[in-house]
């Protein structure tokens, strides 16, 4: 019988669907795994949303835990915080143990780099160099761009320049290139990178691949999801402009409706404070909840928002997990962003744009919603249900991460 082919993917933000947060790279283990791969997910046990070790006991520095045939790698690194030095620290631990669990388990075939984290992509590609195997890049973020244009401070600091440096490195080294968004591949082309080596593979969910352990009436119930419910879920930092929906709340103080936010991040506290201080009663906040539920949770909402910054940081386009969330429940989407960021939904027609910098547009396309015909809404929503169904189904996304492994295996 022949042997399986072993991949390993490096990425120290990993989740799976007990946790919050995207899975992009457990779903694509699960697919690889059906094609007959073998896979290990190298990842930290120190989970990014909660702020706290979640796999690993105090004498262990690293074991394996097999989630859906995946081999998840949970590796020790360093706690923190803020998002300060400390957490540069929790990076630089982290590649090194990976690095040295890396030496130990099942030699791969081929190695998967994931940025944004550069210096855990960084010890990939060491790691591939000394195995002597190819490496892959996957790109989620464009980093240390989006440091930029969130601080632009950084512009000239001596670490924005070594994480420049850290880029040209692992592109270049790349036996092959994977991004999540397509309008990526103009920024990597920009380094002088070859095209025929950049490929777009996009995030997606893939309710197939998990069960809830509650149902659609109990989290109805749990969340007191009883009129018109405007929903946000995910990071909660600031480029996800989390005051703009505490800002449409108040204008919509006398109306029926409700914003239920589910997110974790820097500015939580800042946005719990925010809704206490301001009495804000049609605003409630809680965690965000594991993977394997929140389709559940949606289905019981009426509109779902995405709110970004109007910024620059986001002209190569998004493609956030809470999108696909989204269409996959069915639901309509209020996006605030460029509009050339919403380009996504309006091929699938699920929903519709409003300037970030204008409140009253906003609370209109709001209250447009809720004076849609139910039907109408739904229709919306089914559209972005079957967008997703067609074009990014595990099988056509698994299809062609499979082809790239393939063809980076080949030469």
């Amino acid at each position: 019988m022949k042997n399986k082919k072993v991949v390993w993917i490096c990425y120290q933000n990993a989740h799976t669907y007990e946790m919050t947060g995207g899975t992009r790279h457990l779903d694509f283990g699960i697919e690889l795994v059906k094609r007959g791969y073998k896979v290990y997910i190298i990842s930290s046990d120190f989970n990014v949303h909660k702020l706290q070790h979640m796999k690993l006991a105090k004498h262990e520095y690293y074991k394996i835990e097999n989630i859906n045939g995946v081999n998840f790698v949970w590796v020790k690194t360093f706690t923190y915080r803020k998002n300060d030095f400390q957490r540069l620290l929790n990076q630089i631990i982290f590649s090194v143990e990976m690095y040295r669990v890396g030496r130990i388990l099942e030699k791969p075939d081929i190695i998967i780099g994931v940025s944004p984290q550069l210096i855990t992509a960084l010890s990939a590609l060491f790691l591939s160099i000394k195995l002597k195997k190819p490496f892959i890049s996957d790109i989620l973020d464009l980093w240390p761009e989006s440091l930029i244009q969130l601080k632009p401070q950084m512009k000239r600091n001596p670490y924005t320049w070594f994480l420049y440096l850290l880029e040209r490195i692992i592109y270049r080294k790349s036996r092959s290139i994977i991004v999540c968004v397509e309008k990526f591949k103009d920024h990597v082309k920009s380094k002088k990178i070859d095209e025929e080596k950049i490929h777009f593979i996009s995030n997606c969910t893939y309710p197939n691949h998990f069960v809830p352990d509650k149902t659609q009436e109990s989290l109805k119930k749990e969340y007191n999801i009883n009129k018109f419910t405007i929903t946000y879920t995910g990071a909660i930092g600031v480029a996800n402009n989390p005051h703009l929906i505490i800002d449409v709340a108040k204008r919509l103080e006398n109306y029926p409706i409700d914003f239920l936010i589910l997110g974790e991040g820097p500015l939580a506290d800042e946005i719990r404070k925010r809704i206490k201080d301001e009495n804000v009663k049609n605003v409630r906040m809680y965690e965000t909840i594991p993977k394997k539920n929140i389709l559940n949770f949606l289905k019981n909402v009426d509109l779902c928002l995405i709110t970004v910054n109007k910024t620059e940081l986001y002209r190569y386009g998004l493609s956030p997990n809470k999108l696909f969330d989204y269409m996959l429940a069915g639901k309509p989407i209020l996006i605030t962003a460029k509009p050339e960021y919403s380009e996504f939904i309006e091929k699938a027609n699920c929903g519709l744009y409003a300037d970030p910098e204008d409140l009253d547009s906003i609370v209109s396309m709001i209250l447009k919603f809720y004076n849609m015909p139910l039907k109408e809404r739904e229709r919306l929503g089914e559209n972005g249900r079957n967008y997703i169904l067609q074009f990014y189904s595990e099988q056509t996304l698994g299809d062609k991460l499979e082809k790239v492994i393939e063809q980076s295996l080949e030469e």
